[in-house]
């Protein structure tokens, strides 16, 4: 399976500090990408959102992962226990933890995981799809006909999430146990919340569907901030060529 992909994070119009970060690791066995979006405490959100990566990258690296879902959910579930041990023994159990939203790519099939409100979404046959349910107190409310779709857009609880690595001492992740299969022209977007929040479906469809990787990933970051970019801004494209 050949790929095309970009990555950039953008620390935005606001934050004086970038707790995003992202990365790809390719091996012989597949392709990883992770986005991972720091909260909270300051520091301590971009040391949850920095462990997340580092971790994920060296897990992947050190050999066949095998089934790809078990490896997912140990690789979580062990950031989650190191990230949760540092908030209580140098943070005094502040309010931090970091989201996650992951792909690996292997052979022709596609594995997500993710925790929190960081996305992934899956442009197919010239449909784009969000694949990840957000993790967030807005979406329960949705899930339980509190309000509407509509109204959870402009709710102003929509980013108080109820998932996040290191925040509790049991993280609860999505993972899927059923790949997708993907095939030429497939595209992926990985984006924390400061893109998503800030650019409707349409637009992500757009310029998803009309840009190589390179130019998509710059012009949702630009997009992001011309309505606000009132967050850190992080954008992962990958584009199944061959």
């Amino acid at each position: 399976m050949k790929l095309s992909f970009s990555g950039k994070s953008d620390i935005g119009l606001i934050r004086k500090v970038n707790q995003d970060r992202w990365c790809h690791v390719h091996c012989q066995w597949g392709d990883l990408f992770v986005v991972a979006d720091g909260l909270g405490h300051r520091e301590g959100g971009q040391f949850a959102s920095q462990t997340t990566i580092n971790m994920l990258k060296d897990k992947f690296s050190e050999g066949d992962p095998g089934e790809i879902p078990v490896f997912l959910r140990q690789g979580l579930e062990e950031i989650n226990t190191v990230v949760y041990n540092q908030k209580i023994s140098e943070y005094d159990n502040i309010m931090m933890g970091s989201t996650c939203v992951l792909i690996v790519v292997r052979e022709s099939f596609a594995y997500l995981a993710h925790v929190g409100d960081s996305r992934a979404y899956y442009l197919h046959n010239g449909e784009l799809a969000q694949m990840t349910k957000d993790h967030t107190l807005v979406q329960r409310m949705v899930d339980e006909g509190v309000i509407s779709k509509q109204q959870a857009e402009t709710h102003p609880q929509k980013n108080i999430v109820t998932e996040a690595l290191g925040a509790k001492v049991i993280v609860n992740a999505d993972i899927s146990h059923q790949p997708l299969n993907v095939s030429n022209g497939d595209k992926f977007l990985l984006c924390s919340d400061g893109l998503w929040g800030l650019v409707s479906h349409d637009d992500l469809y757009e310029i998803l569907g009309g840009e190589k990787p390179k130019v998509a990933t710059e012009k949702l970051i630009d997009r992001a901030k011309q309505n606000g970019g009132y967050d850190n801004i992080t954008v992962q494209v990958i584009h199944i060529v061959e």
